[in-house]
């Protein structure tokens, strides 16, 4: 399960071209000057875009699930779930804009709700005998329930009348490029090795790899969630910016650092939480959570 994950995820980021980045720089410079039809366009030009490029990716992977091909270790039922996930993940427009106007508490609440069902579902199915297939399906539920709940809540805001702008999109391209280039390369580190893990070793060793990975992951996202605010508000401010960006970046690392050092001291109090730490030393093995 961990290899399809990695697979959709190092596909939607590198078909994403920068998009969401790109996005909260013009929904934060437009939503600055009041303008709600420039934001209007910028939205619609993005989300129709991402939308035929994910529904294109998807559509390859799901073709290549239905002809029944294997490539490697990836089995035909992997690329049809990983199409399922991928095509759910054209959310990027509609997380941008909740991030430029701040509303993150619709993001948290969309990805409890969607989290909550994906254990529902996937332990369920995978009780029925699903097993890593139903898993799966939770995820891929989780992905849906985020891209409907935030994609009412965007709809409701910008309304339904679809504005397409050449020049918007051409906009959220260039602006987008900047962070897209570094991000496919700091994605590609992030899961190539899950992917090298599954093909070559086998799958109890990618799930142990994986979950060391998540945990890491949340370390990172600790200032990551900070941070990921910093480019609407930066767009939007006349003046400060310098400043602005120099207290979050200090409050981030504050947050982090913490983390980060406990975890790279004593990783096995984590680890054992999963059943990983076999090679633990003895203090933390006889507290195994």
């Amino acid at each position: 399960m961990s290899a399809v994950v990695g697979l959709t995820n190092l596909v939607a980021e590198v078909i994403s071209l920068g998009v969401g980045a790109g996005c909260q720089r013009f929904f934060g410079l437009r939503l600055g000057h009041g303008d709600k039809e420039g934001l209007k366009a910028y939205f619609w030009s993005s989300a129709m875009f991402i939308f035929l490029i994910y529904l294109f990716a998807s559509s390859a992977l799901l073709i290549l699930g239905l002809l029944g091909m294997n490539v490697g270790a990836f089995t035909s039922s992997m690329f049809f779930l990983a199409s399922v996930i991928l095509f759910f993940q054209a959310s990027v427009p509609f997380q941008s804009l909740l991030t430029s106007l701040l509303k993150t508490d619709v993001i948290f609440y969309a990805n409890v709700i969607g989290s909550a069902l994906k254990f529902v579902v996937g332990v369920t199915l995978v009780i029925l005998g699903l097993s890593w297939f139903g898993a799966g399906l939770g995820y891929a539920v989780a992905s849906m329930v985020f891209f409907i709940l935030t994609a009412a809540y965007c709809l409701k805001l910008v309304g339904l009348g679809p504005s397409w702008q050449r020049s918007a999109l051409i906009d959220v391209l260039k602006a987008g490029f900047a962070s897209w280039l570094p991000t496919v390369i700091a994605t590609l580190g992030h899961w190539l090795g899950v992917l090298m893990v599954f093909g070559t070793v086998g799958a109890v060793e990618t799930g142990h790899y994986y979950v060391a990975l998540a945990i890491a992951s949340v370390v990172l996202m600790i200032a990551a969630s900070l941070t990921s605010l910093l480019l609407p508000v930066l767009s939007g401010m006349g003046n400060g910016r310098k400043r602005a960006a120099s207290r979050v970046l200090r409050i981030s690392l504050a947050f982090m650092m913490p983390a980060a050092v406990f975890v790279g001291l004593h990783p096995w109090p984590p680890l054992a939480c999963w059943g990983i730490g076999m090679s633990m030393p003895a203090p933390y093995s006889q507290r195994c959570c």
